[in-house]
C-alpha cells in the first residue's frame, strides 16, 4: 500500500512539471500577442492591464510595431503619461528618431504628452541625438517641455555623467538652472545616496555648475532627511562650490524643524555662510511662528553666530511702520530691547567694541539703565569718555581691565560736553 502512495505521489509531480513546461510557453506567446495588447487597452482593472501592457511591449519590434498602433491609436485620450512613456521606452529600443516623429504627428491634445514620453525614452537611450532633434521644434514651449523630459530621461541613463557637462557648456540663463533642477531631482528619486555620489563626482573643472548642484542638491536633500544632508554637506563646507549651499540648506531645514536648524548653524565654524544661514533660517523662523524664534534667540549665550539673527529683529523692529500711537511706543520699545541686546552681544563677545564705539557703549548703558544691568556701570562712566581710568575702575570686572589696556595703547579723543539725554540717546 506505501508503494502504491509513493508511485501515485511521484507520478502526480511529474505530471505537474510536464503540464508547467508545456504551458509556460503557450502562456508566454499569448502575452506577446497584439490580442493580449488590445485585451490590455481595454481592462479596467489596472493591476492585470499594466502587466499585459508590460509583457507585450517587452517584445515590440519593427514586425509587430504597426499593429501595436493601430491597437493603441482608438485610446491615445485615455492613456497615461506612464503608459506613453513605456510605449515609447519600448519604441526607442530600434527607433527613437520615428517614436516621436509620430508621437508630434498625433491629434493635438495627446501630442505634447505622447512627444514629452518620446524625448524622455530618446534621451534615456541617446541623450545626444535627442538634443539634436529637439532644437528643431519651432514652438518655445513645446521645445521647453521636450527638453525638460529629455533631461529627465538623460538622468536615469547610462549616460548620466555627460549630463552636466551638457548643462556647463550652455549659456548661464534661467534654462540652465531650471535643467539643473530638473536634473537633481529625477537623480534624487535614486535615494538621497544616489544624489550624494553624484554631485560630488561632477567635475571641479565645472566650478559654476557644480555649485549649483550643490545647492539644488542641498535643497532636495534637506526636504528628505535635513539632518543627513547637514553632515554631508558639513564635509564640503571648505570648498567654494559649497558656499552657498548652506543657505539654501538652512532655508529648507527651518521649514521643517527651525530650532534643529538653528541649534546646528550656530556650532559651524565662523564664516560669513554661516552667519548668513543663520539670518536666513531665523527669518523664516520667525515669520512661520515668531514666538518660538524669540524665545530661542532670548534664551541663546551670546555669540558671534547668533549676531546675525539679532541683527535680523534689530533692522526688522527699526522699519516697521506703527499703525497707532500704542503700536509706536511697543515697536520703539522693541527697537530698544533687540538694539541694546545686538550691543551687548558685541561687547561680550569681543571686548574691543566698546573700545572702538564708544557712543554705542553709552547708548547701550542708557538703554539698559531701567534694568540695573550690571555693565550698565561700565557703561554710564564711558560719557566721560576716554577716561581710561574711569572705565576701568567700573564694577565690571571682565571688559574694565582689558578697556584700560586698550585705551592706554590708543589716542585720547576729547569727551563729550554732557552726558546725551532725551531723543539724543534714542538716535544712537
Amino acid at each position: 500500500m506505501k508503494w502504491a502512495v509513493a508511485i501515485f505521489v511521484a507520478l502526480a509531480l511529474a505530471l505537474s512539471f510536464w503540464l508547467g513546461r508545456a504551458t509556460a510557453p503557450a502562456l508566454e506567446s499569448e502575452l506577446a500577442s497584439v490580442a493580449s495588447f488590445r485585451q490590455a487597452l481595454e481592462d479596467p482593472d489596472w493591476l492585470t492591464r499594466s502587466y499585459r501592457f508590460s509583457s507585450f511591449l517587452v517584445g515590440l519590434n519593427p514586425e509587430n510595431l504597426p499593429d501595436a498602433l493601430e491597437a493603441i491609436e482608438p485610446h491615445l485620450r485615455w492613456l497615461l503619461t506612464d503608459e506613453f512613456r513605456i510605449f515609447m521606452l519600448a519604441w526607442s529600443r530600434f527607433d527613437p528618431s520615428g517614436a516621436f516623429e509620430q508621437a508630434r504627428a498625433w491629434p493635438p491634445r495627446v501630442h505634447r504628452i505622447a512627444g514629452g514620453a518620446a524625448m524622455y525614452a530618446w534621451g534615456f537611450r541617446n541623450p545626444l541625438a535627442a538634443v539634436r532633434e529637439v532644437n528643431t521644434v519651432e514652438d518655445s514651449d513645446l521645445q521647453a517641455f521636450f527638453s525638460a523630459r529629455l533631461l529627465a530621461g538623460w538622468a536615469h541613463g547610462e549616460y548620466r555623467d555627460t549630463a552636466s557637462e551638457y548643462i556647463a557648456a550652455m549659456p548661464n540663463n534661467p534654462v540652465r538652472r531650471r535643467y539643473l533642477t530638473t536634473l537633481v531631482w529625477e537623480i534624487s528619486k535614486e535615494g538621497p545616496e544616489a544624489l550624494m555620489s553624484w554631485a560630488e563626482g561632477v567635475s571641479d573643472d565645472l566650478p559654476r555648475v557644480k555649485k549649483a548642484i550643490f545647492q539644488e542638491a542641498a535643497g532636495t536633500l534637506a526636504g528628505v532627511d535635513a539632518p543627513s544632508a547637514a553632515r554631508w554637506l558639513q564635509g564640503h563646507l571648505d570648498r567654494d562650490y559649497a558656499d552657498d549651499a548652506l543657505v539654501v540648506l538652512a532655508a529648507a531645514w527651518a521649514t521643517s524643524d527651525a530650532q534643529a536648524a538653528m541649534d546646528w548653524l550656530v556650532g559651524l565654524p565662523t564664516s560669513k555662510q554661516r552667519d548668513a544661514a543663520v539670518k536666513t533660517g531665523f527669518r523664516i523662523w520667525f515669520n512661520r511662528s515668531p514666538g518660538d524664534a524669540e524665545r530661542w534667540l532670548l534664551s541663546a549665550s551670546p555669540a558671534p553666530a547668533v549676531d546675525s539673527a539679532v541683527r535680523f529683529m534689530v533692522d526688522r523692529t527699526r522699519v516697521r511702520s506703527p499703525t497707532s500711537h500704542a503700536n509706536g511706543q511697543r515697536a520703539s520699545q522693541a527697537n530698544r530691547s533687540w538694539r541694546s541686546r545686538r550691543l551687548r552681544f558685541a561687547a561680550l563677545s569681543d571686548p574691543h567694541s566698546w573700545v572702538r564705539a564708544p557712543r554705542c557703549a553709552l547708548s547701550f548703558g542708557k538703554a539698559y539703565a531701567a534694568s540695573r544691568d550690571p555693565i550698565h556701570g561700565a557703561t554710564r562712566l564711558a560719557a566721560r569718555w576716554p577716561s581710561a581710568e574711569a572705565y576701568a575702575a567700573s564694577r565690571d570686572p571682565i571688559l574694565g581691565p582689558r578697556a584700560l589696556r586698550e585705551c592706554r595703547t590708543r589716542p585720547q579723543r576729547s569727551a563729550p560736553r554732557r552726558p546725551v539725554t532725551g531723543s539724543s540717546a534714542k538716535s544712537l
